[in-house]
């Protein structure tokens, strides 16, 4: 019921749980899929592999001819946890990382205790809590999605600090918990995925809720509003720069509203399997083509993660129960309450008319999509109401509501029919039967037991915690064998190393192009170090995807082209230095003739098929004339260059020198030319204006943006040694970007 013996109990029995549901990933050989292997995975080795080598990881050449990993919010750069995993280890496993992504559920979860506890509950109480908000809903089901489980673990310890700024009566403690609340704040907010904006709107509401007849507080969260505006600036900056010339500056209505979270899905809270979510091969509920009639838009997105809600049988009939008896609700239940509404309308998306008005008067929404992401903040509320609701149990055990039972009877009733009907409408009638009287039955021997007995209350805790961790840990929707992990065991080490190989000829560095391996092979060039041009990132660069036709997959067996590169011998793919192209079926299966014509079988690595590409170019060159911006790139790319904003030709195009890579990491290159007249020095990598060119006199010399996409020098004749540098920190780099920032729309 409370004292420090009780607070250690709960604490205890967190962390055991806690341990418990993390072991069953290394225990059974599994890892956390999908987005965590094939995006999170590869853009932190990337980044270990950076800082073992003593670079700043601020520019990426592994994806998409390579892009800037600073102004990205999915680079690790600014998450600590992260962060801190790359400093320590050069090649993080993939079950390492694993448990430093769980390790931030831990954290949530002791967040929890921490809250409530200030809120005045019993331990118990706060301890079902935290066992929701670790292992219940889509913090289960949607692991994958690495960057906002991070967020989500953020969420309580920003609350409890904004709490204590604004309640504390001494004032150094308001101003430690003040500054506290800007650096937990700040650093939640530079993730900048959805999940992470929800919360900060969450925030905002719990700052107006608690200062509501005392505004004078207000001056208590200044030091928090300074360090969290101190934290958000740069990172912030760059990413709106990056935003403005990427595919996605604003996404409208329709697509923002696309995979809306279906109401069914709701039914999951009680009865996780209903959909068979829990079974291989079995799965047919929301997502599916049939359930399209239903949808509120003509189509919808989700499937058997984002459709998971499920909080455990005592958690729900806790719920039940405060619900049914009268008393008054703990502290803070109101607002946790508000927040569940928010958090629930947002999700639902487009089946109500809330999402509508969230969308064009809330700030923000329109640089997302998929509300049903709100369904992270929707679990923490509801772990938040299962607290109070089991601190009402512990305190007012007795005296049933008529109304409060008639509630919880017609929500029971309406959930039976709703299940009963989608299984009658979707021919699943049978097999829905057991998973719903599993819930129902489940819920009838929770709620007797809470009513046998409250002295129970560690029983409860146990039997919560083994019920959610049985259904959650390590399942389908969670884990999958690390052995099918392809690009990471064995044969995908040889077949990286068979690219590598290739990629080292003369005249390199050279990239490389691979498509249709499957999902972990996207981006598994970051982990090898293999510099490609496609890749798997929500954030890309308009210009390079309009040109190259890199869009955001490259799992299948297709390649799109475009009017600029309609093969690799095209001007476009000839500066892209593309020497090896890897597929997972022939390429004459997937292009035209005239598309792979310059290509040459040259090994077979497992499924993999290697063509040589006879018609690359150097990754550096120099020519003697430059041009102005054409529509149509130059067919003798090697003796010319088009430069942007140049009003006449310059130069002739006959032979003019030698240009020869000196040395070269992520984010340098030293070179030497030697000039017989005055040329251009083209370096075929992407332009950012961050990138500097200095000769070893120290004289800054322009980078120009050339053919496009790439960088061009001007040289004088005679030998120049250049070091050029990516520098978005530096003095220059900050004033460029303020003044795109003050012209950004």
């Amino acid at each position: 019921m409370g004292g420090a013996a009780g607070w250690r109990l709960a604490l205890a029995v967190l962390v055991i749980a806690w341990a418990a549901y993390a072991a069953h990933w290394p225990l059974t050989g599994q890892v956390i899929p999908w987005d965590a292997k094939d995006f999170y995975y590869p853009v932190l080795r990337a980044l270990a592999s950076a800082r073992a080598s003593g670079e700043s990881g601020f520019w990426n050449p592994y994806l998409y001819s390579g892009y800037a990993a600073v102004a990205d919010p999915q680079s690790w750069l600014f998450v600590p946890g992260f962060r801190l995993l790359a400093e320590l280890n050069g090649a993080p496993s993939m079950m390492l990382t694993d448990q430093v992504q769980l390790l931030h559920l831990l954290a949530g979860g002791l967040g929890l205790l921490v809250l409530l506890r200030a809120f005045g509950y019993a331990p118990a109480a706060a301890l079902l809590a935290a066992l929701v908000f670790m292992f219940g809903g889509v913090a289960a089901s949607r692991l994958q999605h690495s960057l906002m489980m991070v967020s989500y673990a953020y969420l309580p310890w920003a609350l409890w600090l904004l709490h204590r700024a604004l309640h504390r009566e001494a004032r150094p403690a308001r101003l430690l918990a003040s500054l506290g609340f800007g650096l937990v704040g700040g650093i939640m907010a530079l993730d900048r995925d959805q999940a992470a904006f929800l919360n900060c709107w969450l925030l905002i509401g719990a700052a107006l809720w608690w200062l509501s007849g005392q505004w004078s507080r207000i001056v208590n969260l200044l030091p928090a509003a300074a360090i969290g505006l101190a934290i958000l600036a740069l990172p912030t900056a760059l990413t709106l720069d990056a935003l403005a010339g990427s595919t996605r500056p604003e996404i409208g209505y329709e697509l923002a509203a696309y995979a809306s979270q279906q109401p069914a899905s709701l039914l999951t809270l009680f009865a996780p399997n209903i959909f068979g979510n829990l079974d291989n091969g079995r799965y047919w509920g929301p997502g599916l083509l049939p359930w399209m009639a239903l949808a509120p838009l003509g189509n919808d997105w989700s499937d058997e993660t984002t459709n998971y809600l499920y909080i455990g049988l005592v958690p729900f009939a806790l719920l039940l129960t405060a619900i049914a008896r009268h008393g008054r609700w703990p502290a803070g239940s109101a607002f946790f309450a508000a927040g569940g509404l928010f958090a629930l309308l947002y999700a639902l998306g487009a089946f109500t008319p809330a999402f509508r008005l969230f969308y064009d008067w809330l700030p923000g929404v329109s640089l997302y999509r998929r509300p049903n992401d709100a369904a992270f903040l929707l679990n923490a509320m509801l772990a938040l109401l299962v607290g109070a609701a089991a601190q009402k149990w512990l305190r007012q055990p007795h005296g049933w509501s008529r109304a409060g039972l008639a509630i919880c009877g017609l929500l029971l009733f309406a959930a039976t029919l709703a299940a009963l009907w989608l299984a009658a409408r979707f021919g699943q009638l049978p097999g829905a039967l057991a998973p719903l009287a599993f819930g129902l039955g489940g819920a009838a021997a929770a709620l007797a037991l809470l009513h046998w007995r409250r002295g129970g209350v560690m029983l409860l805790c146990l039997i919560a915690a083994a019920d959610l961790i049985a259904h959650n840990a390590a399942a389908r929707f969670n884990a999958t064998p690390q052995a099918q992990m392809a690009a990471y065991q064995p044969a995908g080490a040889q077949l990286a190393g068979a690219i590598q190989e290739r990629l080292a000829a003369p005249g390199g560095p050279y990239r490389a192009e691979i498509f249709g391996l499957g999902g972990d092979w996207q981006n598994a060039a970051m982990a090898y170090g293999i510099e490609q041009t496609l890749g798997y990132s929500p954030l890309r660069r308009a210009d390079y995807v309009a040109a190259t036709g890199a869009y955001q997959n490259n799992h299948g067996p297709e390649r799109r082209m475009t009017s600029a590169f309609t093969g690799y011998d095209s001007t476009l793919a000839r500066l892209l230095g593309i020497k090896l192209v890897v597929t997972g079926v022939p390429v004459a299966q997937i292009l035209p003739p005239q598309a792979h014509r310059s290509l040459r079988l040259v090994d077979r690595v497992g499924d993999a098929f290697l063509y040589e590409n006879a018609a690359a170019l150097p990754r550096v060159l120099l020519v003697g004339r430059a041009e102005p911006e054409g529509k149509v790139l130059p067919e003798d790319p090697d003796a010319r260059v088009q430069i942007a904003g140049l009003p006449m030709p310059i130069g002739d195009p006959g032979p003019v020198g030698q240009v020869d890579i000196l040395a070269r990491s992520r984010d340098e290159m030293r070179l030497v030319a030697t000039a017989e007249r005055p040329a251009y020095l083209v370096i075929n990598e992407l332009y950012d204006p961050a990138w500097t060119a200095t000769t070893a006199s120290g004289n800054r010399l322009e980078i120009l943006r050339a053919n496009g996409l790439f960088r061009a020098v001007a040289l004088p004749a005679g030998t120049t040694e250049l070091l050029l540098r990516y520098e978005p920190l530096s003095p220059g780099a900050l004033a460029s970007l303020a003044g795109r920032i003050n012209t950004f729309k």
